[in-house]
């Protein structure tokens, strides 16, 4: 964990404690990648601490208390490796849900899919002879890997991708930048932020939290603006974001859920004055979890 906790955390746990006592339910939303897991050299390296994990479990366990996982990574990938059942997921960016042991695709980029198999079987053509270039077919998207790429030749695999979307699937797919990646999803106004409205429409009591790090996250941030709490993990100076709260790295997110684990989600619905600056009520200490 983080040697000293930031302000930044410090701010975000008081807000909290100020507007958890204002719902009855919790609907937490964490995105996988720098958030719920600590980011690796490749995406296959990105693990969950165990007491991240502990933490969402026993949030999870509680009656008043949804909790979401949300990725760019396909369901069953992010699924795996979270390793929760109950817990809903979102995958691929939303386009694939899983919530109460359903699991749903948009039915129009269901339609788009031929589109990814064939620009992946170009793309893979394309980049053959690159061994630093990946081309992961993440089932409704698909990700062009180039984090081990020299920075001046990111730009002609990005132009290799637009090539290939303009050429094969003009209008059903568009090219999104990633976190040392190009992605190729569906053209479907469809995101993070609409699955969080859509659990949000049969969750009226909730207060929503969104914890994000990534530029994608931003329509979640965004889906919360107005009646919930979005934290960005991640520098505030960084970048323009509709989150009101932040937290400085993976370390102080695991910290925050922490909080709410222990000491926040017991300020649902609890009458009076609640605010207390820091997490220092329920953040750090030994920790009993209930199993799933």
């Amino acid at each position: 964990m983080s040697e000293a906790r930031s302000e930044a955390l410090d701010a975000a746990v008081e807000t909290l404690a100020s507007r958890l006592p204002e719902r009855e339910e919790l609907l937490l939303c964490l995105e996988f990648d720098g958030t719920l897991a600590v980011p690796g050299e490749t995406p296959d390296e990105a693990t969950v601490r165990p007491e991240m994990r502990a933490a969402v479990a026993e949030l999870h366990s509680r009656p008043s208390v949804t909790v979401a996982v949300t990725s760019g990574r396909p369901l069953d990938d992010v699924r795996t490796r979270v390793d929760l059942p109950g817990v809903t997921y979102a995958g691929n960016h939303g386009l694939e849900l899983r919530t109460e042991g359903v699991r749903n695709v948009h039915p129009v980029a269901e339609t788009y899919r031929p589109d990814v198999d064939h620009v992946c079987e170009e793309l893979r053509d394309d980049f053959a002879d690159e061994a630093n270039v990946a081309v992961e077919h993440r089932g409704q998207t698909l990700a062009v890997h180039h984090r081990r790429v020299p920075d001046s030749r990111v730009p002609a695999v990005w132009k290799a991708v637009a090539r290939a979307v303009g050429e094969f699937a003009s209008g059903t797919l568009a090219v999104r930048e990633g976190a040392g990646e190009v992605e190729v999803r569906p053209a479907v106004a469809w995101d993070r932020g609409s699955v969080v409205s859509s659990l949000l429409d049969e969750r009226a009591a909730c207060l929503p939290v969104f914890v994000g790090d990534a530029r994608t996250d931003e329509a979640g941030f965004r889906a919360v603006e107005r009646d919930g709490v979005g934290v960005r993990v991640g520098d505030a100076e960084e970048r323009a974001t509709a989150a009101t709260e932040f937290v400085r790295d993976a370390d102080e997110a695991t910290a925050l859920v922490e909080w709410l684990c222990r000491t926040g989600v017991e300020r649902l619905g609890a009458p009076g004055p609640t605010t207390q600056r820091g997490p220092a009520a329920g953040a750090t200490g030994d920790r009993s979890t209930k199993s799933d």
